[in-house]
């Protein structure tokens, strides 16, 4: 964590001394604070010395379930497939209940008609395929970012899910097993998303970063740059989305030794003019 404790002696009340303990923050880690108090959410700082920030650092996004494949994860894809296990990304697709709803209406909108577990925006296709999202995510999550690039699943080309997920380099068996878990495992994925509730309308993203509400640009660049500036330094797929550090105070090395060297010269020539005029006094007494 880039913080400092210091221990500031002021005047109480009473006009006694007492010791504050003062926590500095740096720039990086008072971010979310700032950014939450300037949302108007209620802020609450729990300290624990002598442990740092715990990785993986758990990104939370919110979808409608007709974007299963949005343009905000195609974008995320190529910098936290990189980052691999400092982020964990936790989506959560819109599923909302239908109180009142006609047949017709629920067996278009909700998961085997239930009326509990209905895309706000989209349709039963779309609850399918957010359930394999799942299942993919669950089971190989290194190949659901391709699978989420990919853009040919569900009922966006031809082939169909199953072939797009064998293009990812999984066997026929593998590619049974997940569809295995979207039928039996389907409704407990919905109801997850169902609990999961956010801010936001039906149709909107939504971001958190490690339990903090974003509310920058729902963009991939701004999204990654405040994802970087969470974890530790050096990690070299957050290079491009962190400014870089100015360079320190002082002359820079080359600088340095140059003039380290030009010392020497000029301190040799000093001793050897010095040397020669004293031989010179010399002779000149001896004559």
């Amino acid at each position: 964590m880039d913080t400092k404790v210091a221990e500031t002696l002021v005047a109480g009340t009473q006009g006694q001394l007492s010791l504050i303990p003062t926590l500095l923050i740096g720039q990086r880690a008072a971010w979310p604070l700032v950014n939450a108090t300037t949302a108007g959410d209620v802020v609450e700082v729990e300290v624990v010395w002598g442990r740092g920030r715990p990785l993986p650092l758990v990104l939370d996004v919110w979808l409608p379930a007709n974007s299963w494949s949005s343009s905000l994860l195609r974008e995320l894809a190529p910098a936290l497939r990189d980052l691999d296990e400092a982020v964990r990304i936790q989506p959560h697709w819109r599923v909302v209940p239908f109180e009142e709803a006609t047949s017709t209406a629920l067996a278009r909108h909700c998961a085997r008609a239930l009326p509990q577990l209905c895309a706000a925006a989209g349709d039963a296709a779309d609850l399918e395929e957010v359930v394999r999202h799942h299942c993919l995510l669950r089971g190989h999550p290194k190949l659901w970012w391709h699978y989420v690039e990919s853009g040919c699943h569900g009922t966006t080309c031809g082939s169909g899910s199953r072939f797009a997920l064998s293009q990812l380099g999984l066997s026929a068996v593998q590619v049974a097993q997940i569809e295995s878990c979207v039928a039996s495992e389907g409704l407990s994925f919905l109801e997850d998303d169902r609990e999961a509730i956010s801010w936001g309308s039906s149709d909107s993203t939504m971001v958190r970063v490690n339990g903090w509400r974003y509310s920058g640009p729902v963009e991939a660049e701004p999204v990654l740059r405040t994802i970087c500036q969470q974890l530790p330094p050096a990690m070299p797929a957050c290079k491009r989305f962190l400014p870089e550090e100015l360079p320190p105070e002082g002359l820079p090395v080359w600088k340095l030794l140059g003039l380290c060297l030009l010392a020497a010269l000029l301190g040799r020539s000093a001793r050897q003019l010095l040397l020669a005029l004293l031989r010179r006094c010399k002779t000149q007494k001896r004559a």
